[in-house]
């Protein structure tokens, strides 16, 4: 298992309650390096026409189909304590609908607008790199998943 940690029904409690938990340390320090080394020869072969599943999308680089560079997150993705938790919130069994990477590569020249990125689904990030100002943040609003 690469989890760092169990989830608890506090965690489920509050998932369904807010629409968002965070998780600090949820994965291993050498996990995230391993992801890293894992993505690196992608990364160098990302371009604008979308070969290797890679494209660079405004002033992101996207690696579409994370898995298969990566078996790290794939294992990860499909580990069995993350996959009970997630189908105890829904109530139901899952899929795993996308696996992908994003690297900022330029800064944007204007803050992103208030958004809903999609319904049904849980997005799970896992940031590879200290976040600070210079590398941005994202933010959610508890509660909006109920609207």
């Amino acid at each position: 298992m690469n989890l760092r940690r169990k989830f608890s029904k506090k965690n489920l409690k509050e998932l369904k309650k807010n629409g968002v938990i965070v998780l600090p340390n949820f994965l291993d320090l050498n996990i995230i390096k391993k992801i890293n080394i894992e993505i690196q020869p992608w990364l160098r072969k990302i371009t604008f026409n979308n070969i290797y599943s890679s494209s660079i999308i405004g002033n992101n680089q996207w690696i579409s189909h994370l898995g298969l560079c990566s078996q790290t997150v794939l294992n990860i993705a499909l580990d069995t304590t993350l996959i009970s938790f997630l189908e105890k919130y829904f109530n139901n069994k899952i899929i795993l609908a996308e696996c992908a990477f994003q690297k900022k590569i330029l800064p944007e020249k204007n803050a992103l607008k208030w958004h809903s990125d999609r319904e049904n689904g849980i997005y799970i990030f896992i940031f590879l790199n200290p976040i600070d100002k210079s590398t941005g943040v994202t933010r959610f609003l508890q509660g909006s998943h109920l609207i």
